[in-house]
């Protein structure tokens, strides 16, 4: 980014030159769940880009379909043009995701496996431990740290 322009984390703003007073920019990074104008789109797409970890991007298309962000970055053009227009063609966006937050689904243009269909672990807690046993302090098998 250019040394001229700052980039709020808080507000998703760009301000210009550290000016604090007023935006140059409003909403360049937002995240909104609910797509209504292509800004929306922009920026939430751009706010999923610089999210932490190992979550990507899922957007949920007016048929019920899932997109991976791989095909949002590809198809932009496509979606934005269907969240302008409000068309009903199955390209048009109307809310988001990271893949941690949903179900189990795979992408409707590519076929890609977002969120792989696990069998649910059991809730019960596994509390078999192996360091247990090695552990001194514990009198684990190299003995207790006082003997």
């Amino acid at each position: 980014m250019n040394e001229r322009f700052f980039l709020s984390e808080a507000d998703g703003h760009l301000y210009r030159d550290g000016d604090l007073s007023a935006p140059f920019r409003k909403g360049m990074v937002k995240w909104n769940s609910r797509i209504k104008t292509v800004s929306d789109l922009k920026g939430l797409i751009r706010a999923a880009d610089r999210a932490f970890g190992g979550t990507s991007l899922v957007l949920i298309m007016d048929d019920g379909e899932t997109l991976c962000n791989a095909c949002a970055h590809s198809e932009f053009r496509r979606i934005a043009e269907a969240v302008r227009d409000k068309d009903n063609t199955g390209w048009r966006a109307v809310s988001a995701c990271m893949d941690n937050e949903t179900g189990p689904c795979e992408c409707a243009n590519c076929g890609d496996i977002i969120v792989d269909d696990e069998e649910e672990a059991d809730d019960e807690p596994n509390f078999d431990d192996d360091f247990v046993d090695s552990d001194p302090w514990r009198g684990g098998p190299e003995g207790d740290m006082f003997g």
